[in-house]
């Protein structure tokens, strides 16, 4: 027989059909052909979930220090020397506020 088995031949024909093919390596080697862009608008969606998850974890964290830094503290003025101090270390004397306990008394 110098064909050989019609089934073998068939098998020889697409093997020599393929590797004459333009990827016949990435076939040969079990891979997929992937095109530039395929991978460059892939590569553009792992950004963009990597992106948006990192800009929503920073502004849940910055969203709650601005709620702890929203305190305010209330300010008065010595009488004495015009420095300011707050509200709950100043010492008060009728409707005048002051630094200091000799301040206070320097003032009567």
């Amino acid at each position: 027989m110098p064909y050989g088995n019609p089934l073998q031949r068939e098998a020889t024909r697409a093997r020599v059909i393929k590797s004459r093919s333009k990827y016949a390596n990435f076939y040969r080697y079990g891979y997929s052909y992937m095109g530039i862009g395929r991978l460059l608008v892939l590569g553009l969606v792992i950004w963009l979930i990597w992106f948006l998850y990192t800009r929503l974890k920073t502004s849940a964290v910055s969203r709650k220090s601005q709620k702890q830094k929203t305190k305010v503290l209330a300010v008065k003025q010595c009488a004495v020397c015009a420095v300011h101090v707050p509200e709950e270390e100043a010492i008060k004397k009728g409707d005048l506020y002051y630094c200091s306990q000799t301040h206070a008394d320097k003032d009567n």
